[in-house]
């Protein structure tokens, strides 16, 4: 994420977290979700601002009305994500899609439903967020965002290493795409099965 307050000052490599988030919410719309939940990270993170962004952007493309009641403030942890899916279900029973924005979050929302006996993607749609293995033991496989991790290590180790040979060098700044990995956890939402 980037440092507030140090932009400019230190190197950073990042992910255009915008738009892969409204590449996700926008695979989602494209299935004819439009009640699409969102577990977001702290306000004050700028990966979760991206992300926010990023799913703003997806809903006023297909002119779809923000709906702030589905979007949550999880804190990127576990527990936020299974809280904020339980959040989102209680008040939006209408809701037929959701997508957490970060690894442990996506594991908590995915707890959560399936504790409370919710089908992915029968009855919910998901889209989770870090291909960290998890994507391969859900049943059923989710769709996932995954990040260039290799690809990140890379370029820190590089800017690591050019930083010990010339102190002095302008810090820089790279974005990497990140891409949606296909998995068995989008489907169509019933209201759209019925017509």
């Amino acid at each position: 994420r980037m440092i507030s307050g140090l932009e400019g000052q230190i190197d950073n490599i990042l992910i255009d977290n915008t738009c892969i988030a409204r590449k996700a919410v926008q695979s989602l719309i494209d299935q004819g979700h439009r009640q699409i939940g969102l577990i977001s990270g702290p306000t004050d993170y700028s990966t979760s601002r991206e992300r926010l962004e990023g799913y703003r952007q997806a809903l006023a493309s297909s002119k779809i009305p923000l709906n702030d009641s589905l979007i949550v403030c999880g804190d990127f942890t576990l527990e936020g994500g299974y809280e904020g899916i339980c959040r989102l279900l209680k008040g939006n029973p209408n809701m037929t899609a959701v997508f957490p924005t970060n690894y442990d979050m996506t594991l908590g929302a995915f707890i959560a439903l399936k504790e409370q006996n919710i089908r992915i993607p029968e009855d919910i749609s998901f889209i989770g967020f870090d291909d960290m293995g998890l994507a391969r033991v859900t049943h059923p496989p989710l769709t996932i965002v995954a990040q260039p991790l290799e690809q990140l290590g890379i370029y820190a180790a590089k800017r690591i290493l050019s930083r010990l040979e010339n102190p002095e060098d302008v810090p820089i700044s790279i974005t990497l795409s990140a891409s949606l990995k296909p998995g068995s956890s989008i489907g169509v939402p019933r209201h759209v099965e019925d017509e």
